[in-house]
């Protein structure tokens, strides 16, 4: 009786010591899915990128720069929008913000090339100043204002393409992304040996298969939960974007994050499948075992008894010799 309540307690410890070790493991499968993906998005240099070339923050960020041109215009003397014409295009915002973005995450300085922008808004105007009549204007003062309305325009323009804060967190991010594959490396030692001690404690197979179906379980309860508080939690509009551009941008770009979270899921979902399947034919064929154990223990257990062949009887054995012959003779 003593040694069964001994065999209970250490039953019962290892029990607890190895879900301890499946939610440290769960915890760990977490963060190095969370890794992964963030090595893929947000912490890729082309990711950003990406997302403006392919979505229509170029067609947005250009028609918001345009306006703000022409309210410099109107400032300046009401000048008219045809100034403007062919000044600045959708591609030329989309290369120059697209550039801005990889130098950004990269660390290195981009300043836009607007040489040929501010050479054809002086054109521009020029030929507007030709066509209307300034006689009673001071050419050099005039053409000291073209160049004081180009250079702001050109000022603008930049400040459009180039977002304030993303230099700043380009940087950190960039320092950040140099330590990603040893922060992996180490999770996946981690992760082994933490598979190592959970086998070592619970010695058998599927139980060891069981608490990993745990652990993958937690990790994916993990990253829907996830998913879900940034959806529902209305981050963008606490972020307080007014641009319509950035917010597309900015909403892109955590909206994609999340799909590739959901993708994490899915593959831990498929995973934890596989390894019920394996744990429904570890447990079969525990079963199978087990059967054919109890069946030889009733085997041997059954009283063993020896057939031994007794000739047949010869009736003359019976025959006595007093007793005469069954002939009649003597």
């Amino acid at each position: 009786m003593e040694r069964k309540n001994e065999d209970v307690n250490d039953v019962f410890i290892r029990k607890c010591i190895g879900l301890f070790l499946a939610f440290i493991s769960m915890v760990l499968l977490f963060v190095m899915a969370l890794t992964i993906v963030l090595s893929m998005t947000l912490f890729n240099s082309s990711y950003v990128s990406t997302i403006i070339q392919e979505t229509n923050y170029g067609r947005l960020l250009t028609s918001e720069i345009k306006s703000d041109l022409q309210d410099l215009a109107s400032n300046a003397g009401n000048l008219p929008a045809s100034i403007f014409l062919n000044v600045i295009t959708e591609e030329q915002v989309i290369k120059d913000s697209a550039d801005y973005c990889k130098a950004s995450f990269s660390g290195e300085e981009f300043i836009p090339d607007t040489d040929k922008m501010a050479s054809q808004l002086e054109n521009n105007i020029h030929q507007y100043v030709q066509n209307t009549d300034l006689t009673d204007v001071d050419l050099e003062e005039l053409e000291n204002n073209i160049l004081v309305f180009v250079d702001a325009c050109v000022s603008t323009y930049r400040s459009d393409v180039m977002i304030s804060l993303l230099p700043t967190v380009g940087r950190y991010i960039s320092e950040a992304s140099h330590f990603l594959p040893f922060i992996l490396l180490a999770e996946a030692v981690l992760m082994i040996g933490l598979g190592v001690s959970v086998k070592a404690v619970v010695r058998k197979g599927r139980t060891f298969v069981r608490y990993c179906i745990y652990a993958v379980l937690g990790c994916l309860v993990f990253i829907v939960a996830v998913n879900l508080l940034v959806f529902f939690s209305n981050v963008i509009p606490r972020l307080g974007v007014t641009s319509e551009s950035l917010y597309v941008l900015v909403t892109t770009s955590l909206f994609r994050f999340i799909n590739y979270l959901w993708f994490a899921a899915g593959a831990f979902a498929l995973i934890a499948v596989i390894l019920f399947i394996i744990s429904i034919e570890l447990n079969r064929a525990a079963l199978r075992e087990g059967t054919t154990r109890r069946s030889h223990k009733k085997e041997y257990a059954k009283p063993r008894t020896t057939l031994i062949a007794i000739p047949p009887e010869d009736p003359e054995d019976h025959m006595s010799f007093d007793q005469p012959n069954q002939t009649g003779k003597g």
